[in-house]
This record gives structure tokens, C-alpha cells and sequence, in this order.
């Protein structure tokens, strides 16, 4: 029996052979090449795995966080109301909140670690704090709270800063897995997020020092 695609076969055999692949022979097969990474939600996944692995960190709840393509993230502490308040502007609520309410230090400190774990996150992960001003203008307003002089908030600010950054550097594996997760399905509720956060958290131990400085040191042995 005569296979009669044979001649045809060695013809273009030959071809590729002495001149190389033609233009649509070697163009990037679509289905195999990886999609394009989208900066705006990779920045916001880094965000919110930032707030999370810190509010873990200090026991606060985390009920949810989610990004989209568009760089909007929303981290939740609790549920979100049925029926959203007409008019109700968070930012606003929460600088009208910090203005006319003198909150004690060591909330601050808190409240402020986890809002500035955000931008220590997205920083070390991409190299600039994207999408980070509401982050670190609430972390201000925040300590500005205490009505203390200029130079002492500045200061603290700087210690807190500097705090954040150190969860994050010690909690790396933890941030970078929930983020990643996050970037993939776009939405994590409580049981996955301490499920991956534990998963790395499992046999390390974070302590924090006299001088608020975070140490790292292995669990010991059970």
C-alpha cells in the first residue's frame, strides 16, 4: 500500500532542514505560553496576604480578602453588612474616627503593624509599595491619634514601619504562598487563609523582645 502523503512529508522535510522553520511554524504556541502576569492584581495580592499574615500574627480575625484586575483589594475583619450604608465613605469614617478619638498606644501599634505589613509586602515582592496609599495614609491618621508632638509620631512611625517589615521578612513563605493563591482565584475566606498560613507556620516560633524587635528562633523539638 502507497502512502501517499509520504512525498509531500519529505518535501517539507527538506525544506525545514535547509531553511529552518517557516514564520508560523515558529510562532509561540498560545495554548502553551504562560498568560502575562497583571502587575495591578500581583501588588494587590501582596496587600492583602500582608494584612492578613499580620492580623494572624497578632490574633486579630480575618474573615476575607480579595483582589481584582483593576488592582482593588478588600480585607475583612468580619462579615460585610447585608445592605451596604448609603453615603457611608470608609476612608472618611475612619479619618473622621482617628480625629476625634485618642486611641491607646499599644492599639496603635497594632493596628498600625498590620496596616504598614501591606506595603512591606507589595515593596519586598515587587520593588515599590503599588497601590499602597490608602495603607499608609490610615497608618498616619492612625498615629496621629495620640496628639503626641511632631517628632515623637514621626518616630514611632518609623518603629512600626520598621516592625512590619520585619513580620514580613520572617513570615516571607507565608505571605508569598497566600498571595499567590489569592492572585490565582482572586477570593480567600477564613479556613483557606489559616490553612495556608499554618502550613508554613507549622515548627517556627515569632517572639517579640523587649525592645519590640522581631526575633526569629526555631520551635524546639517535641
Amino acid at each position: 500500500m502507497t502512502f501517499l502523503g509520504k512525498p509531500q512529508y519529505e518535501k517539507n522535510w527538506r525544506r525545514r532542514a535547509e531553511d529552518g522553520p517557516s514564520a508560523e511554524e515558529a510562532r509561540p504556541n498560545e495554548w502553551l505560553s504562560p498568560p502575562p502576569i497583571n502587575r495591578s492584581r500581583l501588588a494587590a495580592s501582596y496587600n492583602e496576604a500582608g494584612h492578613a499574615v499580620a492580623s494572624f500574627r497578632y490574633d486579630k480575625p480575618v474573615y476575607s480578602i480579595e483582589v481584582d484586575d483593576e488592582g482593588g483589594g478588600f480585607f475583612r475583619h468580619s462579615p460585610p453588612e447585608p445592605m451596604p450604608r448609603a453615603g457611608v465613605d470608609d476612608t472618611k469614617a475612619w479619618n473622621w474616627l482617628v480625629a476625634n478619638v485618642e486611641f491607646d498606644i499599644d492599639f496603635v501599634r497594632t493596628q498600625g503593624l498590620i496596616l504598614l505589613a501591606a506595603p512591606a509586602a507589595v515593596e519586598r515582592a515587587i520593588g515599590e509599595p503599588l497601590g499602597c496609599g490608602d495603607d499608609l495614609d490610615r497608618a498616619d491618621c492612625l498615629i496621629a491619634s495620640l496628639r503626641w508632638p511632631l517628632w515623637d509620631r514621626c518616630q514611632l512611625y518609623k518603629e512600626i514601619a520598621g516592625e512590619a517589615g520585619k513580620l514580613i521578612y520572617a513570615f516571607w513563605e507565608e505571605t508569598e504562598a497566600l498571595a499567590k493563591r489569592l492572585y490565582d482565584v482572586g477570593f480567600l475566606h477564613e479556613a483557606e487563609i489559616k490553612q495556608i498560613i499554618r502550613r508554613s507556620f507549622a515548627g517556627r516560633v515569632i517572639i517579640l523582645g523587649e525592645t519590640d524587635e522581631l526575633r526569629q528562633r526555631s520551635a524546639p523539638a517535641p
